[in-house]
């Protein structure tokens, strides 16, 4: 929150220095752009300027537009291509995908890789602005494919690239993959040698940490910022940090710090006026003052600031933490009536933010289905027009070797089974024989024989206990009956939670039983989220007890599915064959 304050107030102060320079930027782009026989001199002076003075490079592409309808693809599909990005860079929403879509495709066909990775980027900033999340992230990961990492601007772009990405998924409460993109933001902009833009990534991973509840890694982190910020001459970004640090160090009940930091950052931060009123959009600090007054057991000073707080705030969040604060407040004053007023105002202002983050929620599903829908419909059509024949003989050929090779397997397994239980059944007749045997011996003083029966009883009760766990049959019983099992199905139906340690017996048991299964998991090297989604699917779990297990939503599991069917298996199945093959292991 701090940082995006600080981001917008430099921009704005160098808005009006930037456009001063304007004149003078062009007639030395301009000499520059005879470099570039491809483009037209305008295109590339835009280019150009879209790295220094976004806003100057709109203007001058907005003047261009009549201009270019004439020209040839190649120009039209580049002066489209840097009027997304100078719209990108300065905050102008994108409404529509079409004409990226054909950028992005003729410079799949014709570009070169960082033409490729930029356009496809784009097209992701588009998706992001129409609210498309699923969409957008395919789309930033094309362009992350695209990359050529000996390029200095594709790794400047990656690092944009991932930030974007880590936004979506803090956005979809997905932390351990914002944490993932963050990660890897952070290391691009290091290798770019942007220090701030490394450090503020830095920074940003405390905001996953505290969705995981990692109170100690988010103080951490913040700490760990503020210091490294300073050490670089970045001393009001670093101020701009330590905002969040108070509320994270009062949250963890360290007051003494908390103090300390409140007191440098109002005399050093240049945020506050002579009388200690802070500068608008940073209100929310009232209610971590008040938190710090209320924890100390100082309700006077802390009423004094939640009231603030409720004054001066602006946004919905401001209002929510006042409310909270004299809820607390006056429960602790043991005033009921006041502390029950404070309480049904915070839950009715709960109720409003919650309606408004579900709405957009349901927006983007409903968006990525409605995009999904057509694209299948037109890609149905397309085929049936060209290639009906083909696909139909090709069809055919697959489904009758399918179905023989089905036949054959079903065939192979019965005549396995039969053999095995045959085995089996022969082994337990044997046990029964010895053990009716057994107790003979015990009526007749032949001691040897008696040892060498109970010795052979116990070798062939082994013997039954191997060829239970090579059946197929009673490892599946098995697994399906484990204890560990019924406790995953308990939180699939939401008469439970999981622990950390649940997920390592689970691995550990399933290491036991299905040595092979495991060995095939971890030779394929997984991300821990695929990693889980396979141990489900062999447990025969449906699809909504995964995503509830997971806490993940039935699109993100699909697209999981998809991507390990083609790491694991070489091809992309549909979700039942997907199912079947990974249950077929053992």
């Amino acid at each position: 929150m701090y940082s995006a304050h600080l981001i917008v107030s430099l921009h704005r102060k160098a808005r009006m220095m930037r456009k001063a320079m304007l004149l003078t930027l062009l007639s030395v782009l301009a000499l520059f752009a005879c470099t570039d026989h491809r483009y037209p001199t305008t295109l590339v002076a835009a280019d150009s300027l879209c790295a220094v003075n976004p806003d100057s490079a709109l203007s001058l592409l907005t003047q261009y537009k009549d201009s270019i309808q004439t020209a040839s693809k190649a120009h039209r599909m580049y002066y489209h291509l840097l009027l997304a990005d100078a719209k990108n860079k300065t905050y102008v929403d994108m409404t529509s995908d079409s004409i990226l879509k054909e950028v992005a495709d003729y410079y799949d066909r014709h570009g070169s890789a960082n033409e490729q990775m930029r356009a496809h980027y784009l097209l992701g900033c588009a998706y992001r602005d129409m609210g498309e999340a699923p969409m957008a992230l395919q789309c930033y990961q094309d362009a992350v494919d695209k990359a050529d990492t000996t390029d200095m601007s594709c790794i400047t772009l990656l690092y944009k690239i991932h930030g974007q990405m880590a936004y979506l998924f803090y956005n979809e409460y997905m932390p351990e993959h914002n944490l993932d993109e963050l990660r890897q933001a952070e290391h691009y902009a290091w290798l770019a040698g942007d220090t701030l833009a490394a450090l503020s990534t830095q920074d940003l991973k405390a905001n996953a940490y505290e969705e995981l509840n990692m109170n100690d890694s988010v103080i951490t982190i913040h700490t760990r910022t503020i210091d490294a910020l300073k050490l670089n001459g970045f001393v009001h970004q670093a101020y701009q940090v330590m905002g969040a640090l108070i509320h994270a160090l009062i949250a963890d009940d360290r007051l003494s710090e908390a103090m300390e930091v409140m007191s440098d950052y109002e005399k050093n931060s240049c945020l506050f006026d002579p009388h200690g009123n802070i500068s608008s959009g940073y209100e929310i600090y009232y209610y971590a003052k008040g938190m710090c007054f209320l924890k100390r057991n100082v309700p006077d000073s802390a009423s004094y600031y939640f009231r603030k707080e409720l004054q001066y705030g602006k946004t919905e969040n401001d209002t929510l933490a006042s409310y909270t604060g004299l809820h607390l407040l006056y429960t602790m004053k043991h005033i009921p009536d006041s502390a029950m007023k404070y309480a049904q105002l915070r839950i009715s202002k709960t109720d409003s933010i919650y309606e408004n983050t579900a709405s957009k929620s349901m927006y983007r599903i409903q968006a990525m289905f409605d995009y999904s829908r057509q694209q299948d419909v037109a890609l149905q059509k397309t085929r049936l027009a060209n290639q009906v024949s083909l696909i139909l003989l090709i069809a055919v050929f697959i489904i009758i070797i399918g179905i023989l090779s089905f036949i054959y397997y079903r065939y192979r397994q019965k005549i396995l089974t039969q053999t095995r239980f045959d085995n089996y059944q022969q082994t337990v007749d044997q046990l029964r024989q010895e053990e009716y045997d057994l107790k003979k011996i015990h009526k007749t003083e032949y001691m040897l024989l008696e040892k060498e029966k109970t010795q052979k009883i116990n070798e062939l009760k082994q013997t039954i206990i191997e060829m239970e766990k090579r059946n197929p049959y009673f490892l599946e019983k098995r697994l399906r009956t484990a204890p560990i099992t019924n406790h995953f199905k308990k939180v699939a139906s939401n008469l439970g939670h999981l622990e950390y340690l649940d997920w390592k017996t689970l691995s550990s048991y399933m290491k036991q039983e299905n040595p092979v299964f495991i060995d095939f998991l971890n030779n394929n090297q997984l991300r821990d989220d695929e990693y889980k989604l396979c141990l489900l699917v062999r447990l025969y779990f449906s699809n909504s007890q995964i995503c509830n297990v997971c806490e993940l939503k039935p699109t993100h599991v699909s697209m999981m599915r998809k991507r390990l069917s083609v790491k694991l298996f070489n091809k992309e199945l549909d979700p039942k064959e997907f199912d079947e093959r990974i249950q077929l292991i053992c």
